[in-house]
């Protein structure tokens, strides 16, 4: 599952939809490194020398990053 065909909204339900049915993974380093692999390398540069100490951080890092990147202008 990858974010570029979906926006931030749908991945983000889908993630956490299906992280329920992956009741083993307890760490939360493992579980933001598997939400972060979805997301564009961009975005996940920028989260990950943020170092989120949470899965919850992460998400909101990402939904941030991506309400900004839509109102930047684009160039071609």
């Amino acid at each position: 599952m990858k974010m570029s065909s979906m926006i931030y909204e749908e991945y983000n339900s889908r993630f956490l939809e299906l992280l329920r049915y992956v009741t083993y993974l307890k760490h939360k380093k493992t579980k933001i490194q598997i939400f972060m692999s979805g997301s564009p390398v961009s975005f996940r540069d920028m989260i990950e020398f943020d170092e989120p100490i949470s899965l919850e951080e992460a998400i909101w890092k990402l939904k941030n990053y991506y309400e900004k990147s839509k109102h930047r202008p684009q160039y071609k």
